[in-house]
């Protein structure tokens, strides 16, 4: 059974909120879970533990700036209900909303690069939140409003 198009969103919500519970997680469990969850989002993320946000002497899975993402990705995916015909107008403008979440992120990593701008870790954090937010609604409008493949009826 195929699942109503205004509960997808929700579904988008659950997958994102479970990825930021994950990365979460590392201080709030035993060495070994901690240690299998770090190997689990290296490939994605550098976790510089000077770049990292740490609880209790233990860090998380991920950096700042990737914790902002994960986070904003869950809120955006939460927000996208509340936008009524707003939600149809950011599926239509994808790149226009893609580039503009991109734009603080690279913004703050590519002025870093350069030695114009020093960032720190709230500026991390809260280009990665602008970034996850929009990515977030991005997610959440696309499996709301794409085209799907329907299966044709057996005759």
């Amino acid at each position: 059974m195929a699942l109503q198009s205004s509960r997808v969103p929700l579904l988008a919500a659950g997958v994102t909120g479970l990825l930021l519970l994950l990365v979460s997680l590392p201080p709030f469990v035993p060495p070994s879970i901690r240690a299998l969850l770090m190997a689990a989002f290296a490939p994605v993320c550098h976790q510089l533990p000077d770049r990292s946000f740490w609880i209790d002497g233990v860090q998380l899975a991920v950096c700042q700036r990737c914790y902002g993402i994960y986070t904003g990705l869950f809120l955006g995916s939460l927000l996208l209900p509340l936008l009524g015909a707003g939600a149809q107008w950011i599926y239509r403008r994808a790149p226009l909303v893609l580039s503009l979440a991109l734009l603080p992120p690279a913004l703050d990593w590519g002025l870093q690069l350069v030695h114009f701008w020093h960032n720190t870790p709230l500026t991390r954090t809260l280009t990665g939140l602008w970034f996850g937010l929009g990515a977030g609604l991005l997610l959440a409008a696309t499996l709301r409003y794409a085209p799907r493949k329907t299966q044709p009826c057996p005759a």
